[in-house]
Order: C-alpha cells, then sequence, then structure tokens
C-alpha cells in the first residue's frame, strides 16, 4: 500500500525509507506549534 502524505513527511524527516501507520519514529523538527496557555509551560 502506497504512504500517506504524512508518512511521507515523516520518513524523510526520520531519514527512513518508509513509515506506517502506529511506528514510533524519531525525527528532526523544522517547526512546531503550541496553543492556549500550556504551551509556553511545556517548552520550558
Amino acid at each position: 500500500m502506497p504512504m500517506t502524505m504524512s508518512e511521507k513527511i515523516l520518513a524523510k524527516a526520520s531519514n527512513n525509507k518508509k513509515t506506517e501507520a502506529g511506528e514510533i519514529v524519531m525525527a528532526n523538527i523544522d517547526v512546531a506549534m503550541t496553543h492556549d496557555l500550556t504551551g509556553p509551560l511545556s517548552v520550558e
């Protein structure tokens, strides 16, 4: 089965050829977004 867009993004960020649903990957983060009041607290 072909990979979804999310799987392709995670595969590229984790330097893997393939990822699939349910898999835990270690990926490099380009941009992170937080919202609500707990975001700044979790970043610290």
